[in-house]
């Protein structure tokens, strides 16, 4: 039976995350009472293992945590308002304190009217979930995010700078949204093409260049109207997947084609091109303002992808087109294999000291070279100047039958 006005609404994590979780917990348990004595018994020693002790504990503190707020969280909703319970703290909001709720990923947000009071992040994961809708519709409570596009449609339609007449720049969101739509296609595109396939690599190298500058023109022709950065029901278009992903893949094709020797001559020249490129990013999307740095993240974000984007530029130049330069080279051998990362994983090869590296180095594979290589295969090393003078070095594995 549906509950009425006056009949109190609790929502609650479901009966199968609290198993869920319960059953990780004792997972977690069991894992810890085989796995800790062995990591005590192993070679680990000094920082590495107090580094692997705080990751488990780390580990271990989420997951348990998690499985306290699934049996201790809920939400109480009446007709004065409403009352979260979590793990280390209640929140209290009555009714005329709400302003409006917003939707995320994960939660929904009960927002407070009043500077003083906290906001509700309601995760969505409580059930039933429709209530939590059912009673916002119940008691009038306004879809902040729905007020907020048609706030921003409004300002779009008023503004000048976008047509002298609303029906004119009603057509330029349009040809806007047109923009943005193909734009973040051939962004996404690119990405998938350029991450798994990257032939021709000199297109895959330019076409990354031009397709993020593309994208950062059109913000600067559309005078604001296509923003960079991405909002949930944002009534402004954005090119987020154009402008970033490009540059993204770039930089780690480069990180995986191409090993650099000496860091020293790339420094100025990136760190000069990073900065000229996170000024530019700025200026084009209307964000520098001396006076305002509230919002420090766009400009912390722009100066790291600025500077990622410079390293991918100048890197890939620099190494991709000095590749058929003859360097001298250097014979050694495959003497370690291992990996890095958890979601995702970099495979590496660990060669034998010889020529300029007197202590070995590891180099970044595919996959599929890891798989087929094994610790004593030959390795020849190729040292290369660069076309912009950044020394780098190529190699081949030759794998024994």
């Amino acid at each position: 039976m549906k509950p009425d006005g006056n009949t109190p609404i609790v929502l609650t994590y479901s009966t199968f995350i609290k198993g869920f979780l319960a059953v990780l917990s004792i997972a977690a348990l069991v894992a810890d009472i085989w796995g800790i004595p062995q990591l005590l018994n192993s070679d680990q020693q000094g920082w590495k293992l107090i580094l692997f002790l705080l990751l488990i504990a780390a580990g271990n503190a989420i997951i348990f945590l998690g499985l306290i707020d699934a049996f201790k969280c809920r939400l109480e909703l009446s007709s004065q308002g409403a009352i979260y319970v979590g793990v280390f703290r209640t929140k209290k909001l009555t009714l005329d304190q709400i302003e409006g709720y917003s939707e995320e990923e994960k939660y929904v947000r009960i927002r407070a009217n009043q500077k003083g009071l906290k906001n509700i992040a309601v995760p969505t994961y409580l059930q039933p979930s429709y209530m939590l809708h059912t009673w916002f519709a119940r008691n009038d409570i306004a879809n902040l995010d729905e007020l907020e596009f048609e706030e921003e449609q409004e300002d779009i339609l008023s503004n000048p700078e976008f047509g002298d007449t609303e029906a004119e720049r009603n057509i330029q969101l349009l040809q806007a949204k047109k923009w943005a739509k193909y734009l973040n296609y051939a962004g996404w595109g690119y990405g998938a093409w350029a991450l798994f396939y990257s032939k021709p690599y000199d297109l895959v190298i330019w076409l990354g260049i031009l397709l993020t500058l593309t994208c950062y023109g059109v913000v600067i022709n559309f005078k604001g109207l296509i923003r960079v950065n991405q909002y949930d029901n944002s009534a402004y278009p954005s090119v987020y997947a154009g402008a970033l992903v490009p540059g993204v893949v770039l930089f780690v094709r480069c990180l995986m084609d191409f090993e650099i020797y000496d860091y020293s001559p790339l420094w100025p020249s990136l760190i000069a091109l990073g900065i000229a490129l996170a000024v530019f990013m700025l200026w084009s999307t209307r964000s520098i303002n001396i006076k305002d740095l509230t919002d420090l993240m766009a400009y912390v974000g722009s100066l790291v992808y600025g500077h990622a984007f410079a390293f991918a530029i100048i890197v890939s130049i620099n190494c991709y087109y000095d590749s058929h330069a003859q360097g001298a080279t250097y014979a050694t051998e495959v003497i370690d294999l291992h990996t890095s990362g958890s979601k995702h994983t970099s495979y590496h090869v660990t060669f034998a000291p010889t020529g300029p590296f007197p202590d070995g180095d590891d180099v970044t594979v595919s996959r599929s070279t890891y798989e087929e290589v094994q610790i004593g295969d030959e390795m020849i090393l190729e040292m290369k100047d660069g076309l912009l003078g950044i020394p780098w070095y190529d190699f081949q594995i030759y794998v024994q039958d």
